[in-house]
């Protein structure tokens, strides 16, 4: 999605996987192989960021969510265009790579409990990003309710993370 703004600002914003999508799902297996630059919808990503950049100009932002935030930190590190992500899906490259002029920033919203950001801790240490946690829902116990969307637009009591209890409960031991 290309979103034009009066004051001339560009963005773009990626979707998250659709499981019913086979090409969805070849994206995600290329990010798991450190692949996803050669998968098609990776390939068709970049073309369109050439056309939007020949024909407004260069993206202010990326945004994306799931398999969405990935795309954009991809681009958005290859090309230094500051970002925003929720859940991204993490794979070897994007925490292991570097944004080539280090002046864009990068901003990652997670769920204590998702399993596709769970590695973005490592990019903690990468001085233009902004990672920020928050509690799932009380009422999303499994990993994939933790990872969706709506733990971002929707308002309901929140619950600590298993993961932060499991930590709590090491410390006290230790």
């Amino acid at each position: 999605l290309v979103l034009l703004g009066e004051d001339g600002q560009v963005k773009i914003a990626y979707r998250g996987t659709k499981v019913e999508n086979p090409s969805d799902l070849l994206s995600d297996a290329g990010i798991l192989a450190g692949q996803e630059g050669r998968t098609p919808q990776y390939r068709s990503a970049e073309g369109q960021l050439a056309r939007v950049t020949e024909t407004y100009g260069e993206p202010t932002e990326l945004i994306g969510y799931s398999l969405g935030g990935n795309k954009a930190l991809y681009f958005g590190m290859r090309n230094g265009i500051s970002t925003t992500s929720f859940n991204p899906f993490l794979g070897k490259n994007l925490l292991f790579s570097t944004d080539p002029t280090g002046e864009a920033t990068h901003e990652v919203f997670r769920t204590t409990e998702d399993f596709a950001s769970f590695g973005v801790g490592l990019a903690k240490a990468k001085k233009n990003f902004l990672v920020r946690s928050v509690h799932p829902h009380q009422d999303k116990i499994n990993p994939v309710e933790a990872h969706e969307l709506e733990n971002f637009s929707e308002l309901s009591s929140r619950r600590p993370g298993f993961t932060e209890q499991l930590l709590a409960s090491v410390e006290a031991q230790g």
